[in-house]
């Protein structure tokens, strides 16, 4: 819910009742020195009949969409408003920010604001990844079988030198992972029950199942890679964070 300045004495406003639950204000402002054209919707969380939904532009992490036309993809939904924030350089100019659709962990956090709906609709803002209150901590980590460890930066998102990352089936349209975009880029399929399936050296981009998920280093957390896993062999991948993501099963960050 977006609210405008104080009304001014020229201020004109409309509600309407869209639904229980749910009220709309056109509110339009005309003070010289910067007139406004105000839209508010009011939610009321505590109405059982409210639902939400996080939407992906076609689907996937990088997917390029309108709001309008993702609006009209979800079944009896009501109203869409713009989330999170990409990246303006790079090839895929990937979302900045956590996101997590029916439960599912898309993209990883950033100090960037989002918002989390629980399953019981209740409401928490605040800045995933940082080292202010309310905080959101991020904690990623593939181990394998022998016990060594690698930390991972981000999922479906940038990849820069030195980074251990990891891409999912929701990470583009084509299903596929980075590929070798860059040089030493060394890529790891793995099945959902941690076994690693194959691994590659500066290839094209892996088919990624939607059991599956692909670990993919550069430079050094490459060669990490190529040191340490062995087709067979089982990994964890560790998705943690302070509160638990797992708890808003609807989760965006800002736009």
């Amino acid at each position: 819910m977006l609210w405008g300045r104080p009304a001014f004495a020229g201020s004109e406003s409309t509600t309407t009742d869209v639904r229980p639950g749910v009220k709309y204000t056109h509110r339009v402002d005309t003070p010289p020195d910067l007139p406004q054209d105000i839209h508010i919707l009011e939610i009321d969380l505590n109405n059982p009949a409210i639902s939400f939904q996080t939407g992906l532009g076609r689907g996937v992490a990088v997917g390029r969409e309108t709001i309008p036309t993702q609006a009209d993809r979800i079944e009896n939904s009501l109203a869409a408003v713009n989330a999170d924030f990409s990246g303006f350089t790079g090839s895929t100019q990937a979302p900045q920010n956590i996101c997590v659709q029916e439960g599912e962990l898309i993209t990883t956090p950033n100090f960037r604001t989002a918002i989390g709906i629980s399953e019981y609709n209740e409401a928490r803002i605040g800045f995933w990844n940082s080292t202010s209150p309310p905080a959101f901590s991020w904690q990623g980590f593939v181990r394998d079988e022998q016990g060594n460890k690698h930390g991972v930066i981000q999922q479906n998102q940038d990849l820069n030198p030195g980074w251990l990352c990891v891409n999912t089936y929701h990470y583009a349209e084509s299903h596929l992972s980075r590929g070798g975009e860059f040089e030493d880029e060394v890529e790891a399929l793995i099945d959902q029950d941690g076994t690693v399936l194959s691994i590659h050296d500066n290839s094209d981009g892996i088919p990624i199942p939607e059991n599956a998920w692909v670990l993919i280093g550069r430079t050094t957390a490459g060669q990490w890679i190529l040191d340490n896993l062995t087709v067979g062999e089982k990994v964890v991948y560790g998705r943690n964070t302070a509160p638990d993501w797992r708890e808003y099963p609807t989760l965006v960050g800002a736009g």
